[in-house]
């Protein structure tokens, strides 16, 4: 598996540099105030729903006492990240266009309140790593230098290239495509060494990147071998450590269930609520809290993060 798990892990860095590509900031600009409502009360209610059912699951509803080893926090800040996550902005404009709600007034609240949800989980995921890997702020004062000069100097780069390198139809050559996927290891490569993981850096060059022809250059040559034929890889690395037998064997049936339908219904009932105080119509306030609730890669990649930093047994299980 270790080739395996090497290869998905470069896979990985490249899949999230294309989910980057995909966000365009210029709506932030411009968003609706409900938006960022629905958002911020979303993950306020939902970070402490996913501690207390990290804590419910590994004390097996309190039928055991808490071990000293998970005593530590570290896990449960995982748990409420992966459950304040929603699927990537790409996949929720996806769903939308796929119903035919892109256009709508509520398809483009959902739009914007995505795209805030994933810079939001982006930010704690960040905070969170620079904890787990030194517990000191040096790495993520450094990482954050780093994402600063990816938007002050890395994008006028960019720009520079959209305006003078291409050809008199805007067409890239497949030598400058390459050497924007090799930035992407470089970046992920120095975000690595800083204490963050690779992802990051990858992340926020895919963002920084302006839409234009370079972006959609980069996305042709390599997005659909990227999502459809390798990403596979990631996941049969993820899938290949799932231990379901042991949380089986060592927790009741019941806690389980219980844990579940919390887990599924938390979100849910958080943005409804949020609706409901905005004054949206109930059917709206139902479609929104159930589009937002859609789970994407990004829970599967913070409980892998967890996994591989050792921070509690239950990611390794659980996933």
């Amino acid at each position: 598996m270790i080739p395996f798990e090497t290869v998905g892990g470069m896979v990985l860095v490249y899949y999230v540099f294309f989910v980057g590509l995909e966000i365009d900031l210029k709506p932030i600009t411009g968003f609706h105030k409900k938006a960022m409502v629905i958002v911020i009360s979303c993950t306020i209610f939902t970070l402490p729903i996913g501690f207390g059912l990290y804590y419910m699951l590994v004390t097996d509803m309190w039928r055991k006492p808490l071990p000293l080893v998970n005593a530590r926090p570290k896990g449960a800040i995982l748990w409420g990240i992966t459950l304040s996550c929603s699927s990537e902005f790409p996949e929720i404009a996806k769903i939308l266009s796929d119903l035919k709600l892109l256009l709508t007034e509520n398809g483009q609240l959902t739009l914007t309140a995505s795209l805030i949800n994933d810079l939001f989980s982006w930010t704690l995921l960040v905070l969170a790593l620079s904890n787990f890997y030194y517990a000191s702020g040096i790495s993520f004062f450094i990482t954050i230098m780093l994402v600063l000069v990816c938007f002050v100097v890395l994008h006028p780069f960019f720009k520079w290239l959209f305006n003078n390198a291409g050809t008199r139809d805007r067409e890239f050559l497949e030598s400058q495509v390459i050497f924007v996927l090799h930035i992407v290891l470089v970046i992920g490569l120095l975000t690595d060494g800083l204490g963050m993981h690779s992802i990051i850096g990858a992340f926020f060059l895919g963002v920084v990147i302006p839409q234009g022809a370079l972006n959609n250059a980069v996305q042709d040559k390599a997005h659909d071998f990227v999502a459809s034929f390798m990403m596979p890889l990631f996941f049969v690395t993820v899938g290949e450590r799932i231990r379901i037998q042991d949380l089986a064997l060592d927790t009741h049936f019941t806690t389980m269930v219980v844990v579940v339908l919390l887990a599924f219904v938390a979100k849910i009932v958080c943005t409804m609520a949020v609706s409901w105080f905005c004054l949206m119509p109930n059917m709206e306030g139902l479609s929104l809290a159930l589009i937002m609730n859609t789970k994407g890669i990004m829970p599967l990649i913070v409980l892998s993060i967890g996994r591989d930093r050792r921070v509690s047994y239950l990611t390794n299980l659980t996933l």
